[in-house]
């Protein structure tokens, strides 16, 4: 029997009994070494936010569940109650893809900040950031891992252009939402200025 008529007898095999290969490792952008094991990854909220608007008060979150729910939301000045919200749901096959690529942006648990940008990239203290991704389950919010995806002018590394093409495939692949769409351009405004 050829090698292929194998492969393909495998791969029938593992549609009808429902096996699952074994997971490819996750090429790190962070430099992450010790990430929970899958079964516990697949448990955690990925919240992706950004802030926008003229003043820098608008707020754009974007919660993807473990369940496929996704949930959309628009708020002005740290209110309580968002101005725009959606509830949007995706497929377990969109919603594994959107996670495998997202655990590249996961930093270790317990990383310092330098350890929380992409690999090349400086943590600056109070200049912000263009994306922040909050990696954490529901059962234990005290574990939470943060991301921060610097401004361009902060960092310019490979793992940089990777990371920032990543969000933009992540944010494209989403279900369209008329809260991202609608979303003001804009950016934090650093209190303090930075020089490389």
């Amino acid at each position: 029997m050829s090698v292929r008529c194998n492969i393909v007898i495998c791969a029938a095999l593992m549609l009808v009994t429902g096996c699952k290969a074994a997971p490819e490792p996750i090429s790190s952008l962070v430099g992450a070494t010790k990430l929970p094991s899958p079964a516990d990854l697949e448990k955690e909220v990925i919240v992706l936010a950004r802030v926008g608007g003229n003043d820098g008060e608008d707020l754009l979150n974007i919660e993807i569940h473990p369940t496929g729910d996704l949930l959309v939301s628009h708020t002005r000045n740290r209110a309580e109650r968002p101005i725009a919200e959606e509830r949007l749901h995706l497929s377990p096959l969109q919603l594994q893809r959107l996670r495998t690529k997202l655990w590249r942006l996961r930093p270790d648990n317990g990383a310092p900040a330098d350890k929380s940008v992409p690999v090349g990239c400086r943590w600056v203290y109070d200049v912000g950031e263009d994306w922040q991704l909050g990696f954490v389950r529901e059962d234990r919010p005290e574990d939470l891992v943060i991301f921060a995806l610097p401004y361009p002018q902060y960092c310019r590394s490979r793992a940089y252009v990777e990371a920032r093409q990543l969000i933009a495939e992540v944010t494209r692949d989403l279900p369209a939402s008329k809260v991202i769409q609608r979303f003001p351009p804009g950016r934090f405004q650093a209190l303090g200025a930075y020089f490389p």
